[in-house]
């Protein structure tokens, strides 16, 4: 339907016709911001589901898992404003990880995502763009002033202790054997349950985490190698070929 990309934004309004059944999981090293219009359709992040909206969003962080699951053959649409580490201030971008992931939007916030579609037709590329940061200021401060939302409470389901764990524990080394002696429990019983909620392999989860965070690291100016190194990688070889399928790019271009 409309999409405009230049330098660190990527705003997108979508549609989807007719497609029923679970869709891509993600796992994205950049900021994301989606506005549900119309669906039928369920919303996970990491290991919290909830059925969506008309007028709520999702605020994910990067390294977040997320999957989206349509359950009527109806027209999902949504606008997607994505958004690259370094694009704001870091006082800023923290109102991601503080409010989210699920948030009511008032009508002046909607406004916000109809106002970067009307004017992406008015402006050039380089205008667009300052507009594109500007009104994600804007919508962020407008998050920042929020109460507390209403996800759900996980703290005590063995997949959110899994997470935790990994979260804790991204600099080392992690097996599922690391896992099963620290949460006291079988490893098959561990995997099958990541997997049966998280709808992925808990090994390709902790991949994807730590070439996400390894992006971080890089991009904040340490060395791929001794990144690599940090992050349990024992062959470098193994490392760059993660990274190049998760991130896109080879580690040395993001130095």
């Amino acid at each position: 339907m409309f999409k405009f990309t230049y330098k660190s934004i990527d705003f997108s309004h979508k549609l989807d016709d007719g497609i029923v059944g679970e869709q891509v999981k993600r796992m994205d090293p950049y900021f994301k911001i989606i506005y549900f219009v119309t669906g039928d359709v369920d919303f996970t992040f990491e290991n919290e589901k909830r059925r969506m909206h008309q007028g709520e969003c999702v605020l994910i962080p990067p390294g977040r898992f997320h999957h989206v699951d349509i359950h009527k053959a109806s027209l999902y649409e949504r606008y997607v404003l994505r958004f690259s580490e370094g694009t704001l201030p870091e006082q800023v971008r923290k109102i991601v990880y503080t409010k989210g992931p699920f948030l009511k939007l008032t009508a002046d916030e909607i406004a916000v995502f109809r106002d970067l579609e009307k004017f992406s037709s008015r402006l050039d590329k380089d205008d667009m763009y300052i507009f594109s940061l500007a009104k994600l200021i804007e919508l962020l401060v407008f998050f920042n002033n929020k109460k507390s939302n209403d996800a759900f409470d996980n703290d005590k389901s063995l997949v959110s202790r899994i997470v935790r764990h990994i979260e804790i524990h991204l600099d080392e080394p992690i097996t599922l054997k690391s896992i099963s002696e620290s949460l006291l429990l079988s490893e098959s019983y561990i995997a099958n349950s990541f997997k049966k909620e998280m709808h992925v392999p808990i090994m390709k989860y902790i991949r994807s985490k730590k070439i996400i965070y390894a992006h971080s690291l890089i991009l904040k100016g340490q060395k791929p190698k001794e990144v690599a190194e940090k992050l349990g990688f024992s062959e470098y070889s193994t490392f760059y070929r993660q990274y190049l399928k998760v991130i896109g790019l080879n580690p040395s271009s993001d130095k």
